[in-house]
């Protein structure tokens, strides 16, 4: 493990974490980029990473709860706390900023700014960060602008669950492997946006529910990444593994294996043991398939 530095270009420190880094429950399917991003300074690096909170959407509603701006083409409207708003998508690839009877046509790029960093609420959901709208041409495309530390408050807990204190070393383990996967998707999707906030990479609600354990946990690992040879590991996390998980390639049969992807034993001592997995309480856990033999 790496703790990456504030300062460009800098690796300071280190940080061990327990093996099974990779097998705390989650869902990451779509995997990063090959071979790796290497590890640069985080100032260099990240900016808010723009995350798809709407995707495809004909239309969605902006609440602010400490006021605003909406700003767009060198123009802005004002929104005063509590005020609410509904963007659609409008014809040829505008638009159209909705305030009770008032239609507005927009170009085909607006942002939301909270004041003084404040709270909003889109689609009833809450964010902190900023907003970036645009229109494809089809729909709808909603960004979060949001820092990586904040954005691990909206994604730790619902990959890895509202743990109590005790198993806070846990979801320490799924705050770096988040953190990591985070990092090497940055300006690699090819997309608008560096992340989705769905299962398609990591499952990202903003500020729905925190967690003070998971703020810690958050905290405790500040800057923390996980790497092979000054390179970002590809971080693939699931929620559960059978009591045993598999190689690289036999997941994924496209891509190259790797080293520290390797099948291990997922349970005390790494004794297969099905009673004792630690993944055991996934409702997943067991399953069954059944074919028909006409």
């Amino acid at each position: 493990m790496k703790r990456i530095s504030p300062w460009p270009g800098k690796i300071a420190g280190t940080l061990l974490l327990v093996g099974a880094l990779l097998l705390e429950p989650g869902c990451t399917p779509r995997p990063p980029r090959e071979p790796g991003s290497p590890v640069r300074g985080r100032a260099t690096v990240l900016p808010p990473l723009k995350i798809g909170v709407a995707v495809g959407r004909a239309e969605v509603t902006l609440r602010s709860m400490g006021g605003g701006r909406v700003i767009w083409s060198g123009a802005a409207a004002v929104l005063p706390p509590g005020g609410e708003v509904v963007f659609e998508a409008g014809v040829d690839g505008a638009i159209v900023l909705c305030r009770g009877a008032d239609r507005r046509v927009l170009a085909a790029e607006a942002s939301f700014l909270p004041e003084g960093g404040s709270t909003f609420l889109l689609d009833g959901r809450p964010y902190g960060g900023t907003l970036d709208i645009f229109h494809d041409g089809k729909a709808l495309i909603v960004l979060n602008r949001v820092g990586m530390e904040e954005y691990l408050r909206g994604v730790v807990p619902w990959e890895i669950g509202f743990l109590d204190e005790e198993k806070i070393e846990a979801v320490k383990c799924q705050a770096v492997a988040a953190r990591t996967y985070a990092w090497s998707r940055v300006r690699e999707s090819g997309e608008l946006w560096d992340l989705l906030a769905d299962e398609s990479d990591q499952v990202y609600r903003g500020l729905e529910k925190t967690s003070d354990v998971v703020d810690r946990a958050i905290e405790e690992t500040a800057d923390v990444v996980a790497v092979w040879r000054g390179q970002l590991i590809r971080a693939y996390y699931s929620s559960t593994c059978g009591g045993r998980t598999a190689p690289l390639e036999e997941v994924w049969f496209d891509r190259e294996p790797a080293p520290y992807l390797r099948g291990v034993v997922d349970g005390p001592g790494r004794r297969f043991d099905p009673d004792r997995a630690f993944c055991r309480g996934s409702p997943r856990f067991l399953w069954k398939v059944e074919w028909s033999g006409g």
